[in-house]
Parts: C-alpha cells; sequence; structure tokens
C-alpha cells in the first residue's frame, strides 16, 4: 500500500477497514491485495484441503502453496481477498453446549 507508513499487513488492513468505518465514502481498492500467508495460515489452508501440503510446499512470497492460497483468496472473495485472513472476533458458546 504505498504512501501508507507500512507496519505490518495486518495493521495497513486494519487502518484501512478503520478509515472505511469512519468515511464511508472512501473507497479502497483491495482487489488486487495479497493475503499475508504465514504458518498459520498454512496449517489452516492444508487442513480445510485447499491446498497439499505434500505437494504445495511454502518457501514464502511465489511459493506453490503461497500461489494457491493467492487463488483461493481471491476466489471466495474477488473484491478483498484479504478478508480470507480477516480476524471476525471472538466466538462466544453458550455455557451449557451439548456435544454430539
Amino acid at each position: 500500500m504505498p504512501g501508507f507508513l507500512s507496519l505490518a499487513p495486518s495493521v495497513d488492513r486494519l487502518a484501512l477497514r478503520w478509515i472505511h468505518e469512519l468515511v464511508p465514502d472512501i473507497a479502497v481498492d483491495m482487489r488486487d491485495a495479497r493475503v499475508p500467508v504465514d504458518l498459520l495460515v498454512y496449517r489452516v489452508t492444508s487442513r480445510l484441503g485447499i491446498i497439499d501440503p505434500r505437494v504445495d510446499t511454502y518457501a514464502g512470497s511465489g511459493s506453490q502453496a503461497d500461489l494457491a492460497i493467492q487463488a483461493f483468496a481471491r476466489r471466495c472473495f474477488p473484491q478483498n481477498p484479504t478478508l480470507a485472513d480477516a480476524d471476525y472476533g471472538t466466538v462466544i458458546l453458550p455455557a451449557r453446549l451439548t456435544y454430539l
């Protein structure tokens, strides 16, 4: 994101969300934004079957796993692929939860 003092990709995205919420008339084109892939994102996508860890190895940006994760994020969220890695808050479960 040119023009921003970049601290981390997640901080940049959070700042853009706040700006959009405070001033809804501002529209930011996020269609070409990349999902920051770390160990957690790699692990979750492999457990969900989005990537195959035996074939899609991760060796940084541009690796086979990175390309597969970016393609998946663009298919799911074409207007803002970074939503694939968004923090949706904490899910609060009821006190009496019955497990099957």
